[in-house]
């Protein structure tokens, strides 16, 4: 439409005076905290493919694309489980950040599943954003975040090519969070760990980058890092300390001193670190139980500015049905396993407690 010739000005004139101008929405408010403040969950939810058969070419993920593509019933109860688990959490309303991996890389998942939540949500706490990219990698599955809260979505960004690492930027009272949803190569085909140590140099130099600027940046990594809190990975390369106050000593020494060569050694903390002590594990790989499955934050999200953390939070959540007896996860499985009792993943949530700032 032409606004300067004469016609169509008189529409224009006609769609004011009738009110059919497309209306320009105002953003939805953030929702609000409860008592105890935001929870954010991380879960690897075990080769989680949508209900379309995409042909995928290769193993495994041409047997789950088949299987759930062309078994409806099937889908649906994998469905079905994953929504039960989550809405056993935050006395029945859900985390209210969701981070996700092993999900079918550029499928409907994260779209069903938060339909799915929603379904049994009320309408003022229900889950509204979803950051969802295609990493390319050497399998099908990809990492995503679905939220309650506002996602930054014109900045969400995967972090390098065929990696599986997701920036999603939240913000609430003006306040930001950075969160990386993440999933580390696997210790099947990364037998002495180069692959994710790779995925932690690349994690902590992102880390590096924004906190050159901002040293008291609100950063949160999660995802299965297919390691021990203590392996080298997590603890050398990604650069982690075992409590709050040797966490932010280091920060204090660190901006302290002089010359960039500082920054490489910025510190984050990772509240599971006493994971042996308190017998935690997320998955029960070969004979025992391991923590695979973690939340690491930055010192900023231990201060009272901006976005904070409850450390003591920390836990793995491990009320799932079908219970083992052993507080081990229970496999949703593969077709194959016709006398499987089918659970929900091989992987158990974690979970932390998250608090923001009111607007100034």
């Amino acid at each position: 439409m032409n606004a300067n010739c004469p016609s169509c000005f008189i529409i224009l004139c006609a769609l004011f005076s009738s009110g059919c101008l497309p209306e320009t929405k105002a953003p939805l408010p953030a929702k609000a905290p409860s008592q105890d403040g935001y929870l954010f969950c991380m879960w690897n939810v075990e080769n989680f493919f949508d209900n379309k058969d995409d042909h995928r070419k290769t193993e495994p993920d041409k047997e789950y694309d088949s299987w759930f593509g062309n078994n409806p019933k099937d889908f649906k109860l994998k469905l079905d489980h994953i929504v039960e688990v989550l809405l056993r959490m935050n006395n029945g309303a859900g985390p209210d950040i969701l981070a996700l991996a092993e999900v079918e890389e550029a499928s409907e998942v994260p779209n069903l599943l938060m339909a799915s939540l929603n379904a049994k949500l009320p309408a003022d706490n229900q889950y509204r954003d979803i950051a969802f990219k295609n990493p390319h990698g050497g399998r099908c599955i990809a990492t995503c975040v679905i939220s309650k809260l506002p996602i930054q979505s014109n900045r969400v960004n995967l972090l390098g090519k065929r990696i599986r690492i997701l920036e999603v930027p939240i913000k609430v009272n003006g306040k930001e969070l950075i969160v990386l949803a993440t999933h580390w190569t696997s210790k099947l085909t990364d037998k002495d760990g180069t692959g994710r140590s790779k995925y932690a140099d690349q994690i902590h130099g992102a880390y590096i980058a924004m906190a050159r600027n901002n040293p008291d940046i609100d950063f949160l990594v999660c995802g299965d890092f297919n390691s021990t809190p203590d392996e080298d990975c997590v603890k050398k390369h990604l650069k982690t300390t075992d409590s709050v106050q040797q966490t932010l000593v280091k920060k204090r020494e660190i901006e302290g001193s002089s010359g960039n060569d500082r920054w490489l050694d910025f510190p984050l903390l990772n509240p599971f670190s006493d994971w042996k002590e308190k017998k935690l594990g997320s998955i029960y790989y070969h004979g025992k139980s391991e923590l695979f499955d973690q939340i690491v934050v930055s010192p900023g999200l231990l201060d009272e500015k901006g976005w904070s953390c409850d450390p003591s939070s920390a836990k793995v959540f491990s009320e799932a049905p079908p219970a083992d007896g052993k507080g081990h996860p229970v496999r949703f499985g593969s077709e194959k396993d016709h006398k499987h009792v089918r659970g929900y993943s091989d992987h158990l949530p974690v979970t932390i407690r998250l608090k923001v700032e009111s607007a100034n």
